[in-house]
């Protein structure tokens, strides 16, 4: 569908003479890109609302791509697929952040800290992660690797701050910190099996 649409939208913009002809291709998938990750957006937005977290669902979608700009981890081989497991991420990081809810007292303080500390230790033995799909230089992975400790950095004090504010939302940073630190590992798991 947002292949079609994308086409035709560069078709367009080739026909106004906006484009030229040889940037079709390249402008297609742009939009394709474009395209999918609004439609996904707008599903995680949707089914947030549906499920009365729309403020858990603005949270995951901005935080899962900030630091996944950054960490890399698992990118899915065609655009379904991707649409597919980002709300899976999503769904999993209600789960998750439901379960830390669920804990009572100090048990709940220390699965938060828990997830989070195993998240950073994962990020810290991994990111950036590359794969076949998107692969970086040396001189990028370095980049990216201050980067990711950057946005994480930034994720885990708003997650602290909401963890006086609004407890529901820290709880749901912290799974999605979570989340993406098991997709870091899901990719290095592939990688060393097509080794």
């Amino acid at each position: 569908m947002t292949e079609k649409a994308a086409r035709l939208m560069a078709d367009r913009l080739a026909g106004m003479g906006q484009i030229q002809g040889e940037d079709v291709e390249l402008y297609a998938l742009g939009i394709e890109v474009i395209l999918s990750s609004a439609v996904t957006a707008a599903a995680v937005m949707i089914l947030g609302i549906f499920l009365c977290n729309w403020k858990g669902a603005l949270a995951f979608l901005l935080c899962f791509m900030h630091i996944r700009n950054y960490s890399g981890g698992y990118h899915a081989s065609t655009r379904g697929r991707c649409f597919f497991t980002s709300i899976g991420c999503y769904m999993g990081s209600l789960l998750l952040s439901g379960w830390i809810a669920a804990q009572t007292g100090p048990i709940r303080i220390a699965a938060a800290f828990l997830s989070l500390g195993a998240s950073l230790w994962i990020f810290y033995r991994m990111a950036p992660v590359e794969n076949k799909n998107k692969r970086l230089s040396g001189d990028w992975k370095q980049k990216n690797r201050s980067r990711t400790f950057w946005s994480l950095g930034f994720w885990a004090a708003l997650a602290g701050i909401f963890a006086v504010t609004d407890r529901c939302l820290s709880e749901q940073i912290i799974a999605v910190i979570l989340i993406i630190a098991l997709l870091l590992l899901n990719v290095r798991r592939d990688n060393h099996e097509e080794s």
